[in-house]
Formats: C-alpha cells, sequence, structure tokens
C-alpha cells in the first residue's frame, strides 16, 4: 500500500486555469523511483502538496529534495500544479 502524506498549501494558492496565462495546469504525472527505476502515474492534487510517497516496487520513502515543494517536483516527469502556474505549463516540462 502506498504512503502519501500531503501538505495543504497557502489560503488562496492559484490552482486549475490560470485565467492571465489562459493556461491548464497538467494534473497527470509519472514519478519515477531513484532507487529501482519503477514508475507510477499519479494525480497531482491542486489543493496539496505530497510530500511522502512509497514507492509501490521497492518500498522506499521517497522525500523532496532540498529546494524543491514535493516530491513530483524531485522524481516526475511534470512538476507540481504550483510550480506549473508560476513557470507557465511548457517550462514545468
Amino acid at each position: 500500500m502506498a504512503v502519501n502524506f500531503a501538505v495543504d498549501l497557502p489560503q488562496g494558492t492559484p490552482m486549475g486555469k490560470d485565467h492571465r496565462k489562459g493556461m491548464d495546469v497538467i494534473r497527470q504525472s509519472v514519478v519515477t523511483c531513484p532507487r529501482c527505476g519503477a514508475r507510477a502515474q499519479r494525480e497531482m492534487p491542486t489543493d496539496a502538496c505530497i510530500v511522502v510517497f512509497e514507492c509501490d516496487s521497492c518500498r522506499v520513502v521517497l522525500r523532496p529534495k532540498s529546494g524543491d515543494c514535493c516530491i513530483f517536483c524531485s522524481f516526475a516527469n511534470v512538476q507540481c500544479p504550483p510550480v506549473q502556474l508560476r513557470q507557465g505549463v511548457n517550462d514545468a516540462l
């Protein structure tokens, strides 16, 4: 069973469609375990950051790298929605 731990984002954090830039955030991301290379597709929450994730294969517990807000920014192919909105969706890929 995978373990995920979410931290709520501050009130007023923009999510979903960014009307200033007219873009939608990407919600699906593939997390790659740095230990065993297993991949897991996950839907990223828009109201929280996932800061703890257990690999389904080798059970290693992943935490964000220093300077990253969540496991998606550290170990996935698409960064989290708040980063996408700050940088622009195309820069987050």
